[in-house]
C-alpha cells in the first residue's frame, strides 16, 4: 500500500512539473519571417527559465514547427528539465481576430535521491485573441498528457522502501493537466514582450498544485 501511495504521489508532481510554452503576436508576423527565437523567465510551479526556437513552414497559412527546452531554478539544472517540439499554426482569421491550435510532443525528467522518472507525452493548445501589428491579447485553454512514464529507483529506495521495486515503464496515461489562461503582448520592431497568467487544474489527481497558477514574461526576436 505504502508503494502504490508513493508512485501516486510521484505521478502528481510530475504532472505539476513547469509547463512553459511559447507564444507568438501573430498580429505581426509577415510573409518574411522566417525563424523566431525567444526566452522566457516566470514561475509555473516553481521558478523557471526556458528558451525556444520556432521555424516558419513554407505553406499557405502561418504554421511554425517549434522547440523549446526549460529548467527550474536549482543547484542540479539536469534533475529537472522539461523539452518539447512540435506544432502551432493559425486556423482561423477574420480581420484581427485569431484562433491558433498547438500540438507538442513532451519529453520531462524529474530526479531526486530516491528515483529519476523520464516521462513522454502531449501537449494540446488551442489560443483565442485579437492581434494587431503592435500588440495583442488572447485566452488560451491547454491540455498535457503524460501518455508513459519511466521509473528508476536508487538504492536509497531499495534499501529503506520497497526491496522488490520495478524499474521500467508505467502507462498508459500517467498524468494529466489543464491549463486556463489569458497571454497578451506589444510589438516594436523585430521584437515581441509577451506576459502570461493562468490557473492549473490537474485531471487525473484530487491532488492540486500547492502554488495552481502560473505567470511568465517572454521575448521573442523574428528573424527574415
Amino acid at each position: 500500500m505504502k508503494h502504490k501511495t508513493y508512485l501516486s504521489l510521484l505521478f502528481v508532481v510530475l504532472s505539476f512539473h513547469f509547463a512553459i510554452g511559447q507564444t507568438y503576436n501573430w498580429g505581426s508576423i509577415t510573409d518574411s519571417t522566417k525563424h523566431i527565437a525567444g526566452a522566457t523567465l516566470g514561475w509555473e510551479y516553481a521558478a523557471i527559465a526556458g528558451v525556444n526556437y520556432s521555424y516558419k513552414l513554407p505553406v499557405k497559412i502561418p504554421v511554425f514547427l517549434q522547440t523549446s527546452f526549460s529548467i527550474p531554478f536549482g543547484k542540479n539544472v539536469l534533475d529537472d528539465f522539461k523539452s518539447n517540439v512540435g506544432l502551432v499554426g493559425q486556423l482561423y482569421n477574420k480581420k484581427y481576430f485569431n484562433s491558433i491550435f498547438t500540438l507538442n510532443t513532451i519529453y520531462k525528467r524529474y530526479a531526486n535521491e530516491l528515483v529519476t522518472l523520464n516521462q513522454i507525452g502531449l501537449d494540446f493548445k488551442t489560443i483565442n485573441g485579437f492581434y494587431k501589428p503592435k500588440w495583442f491579447v488572447a485566452t488560451e485553454i491547454g491540455l498535457e498528457l503524460g501518455l508513459t512514464t519511466h521509473f528508476k529507483h536508487s538504492e536509497t529506495y531499495k534499501q529503506n522502501i520497497y526491496a522488490d521495486v520495478q524499474d521500467g515503464w508505467y502507462q498508459p496515461l500517467s498524468a494529466g493537466i489543464m491549463n486556463f489562461g489569458v497571454q497578451s503582448g506589444y510589438t516594436f520592431r523585430q521584437s515581441d514582450l509577451i506576459f502570461r497568467i493562468g490557473y492549473f487544474k490537474s485531471i487525473t489527481s484530487s491532488v492540486n498544485a500547492l502554488i495552481p497558477y502560473y505567470m511568465t514574461l517572454g521575448y521573442n526576436l523574428k528573424i527574415k
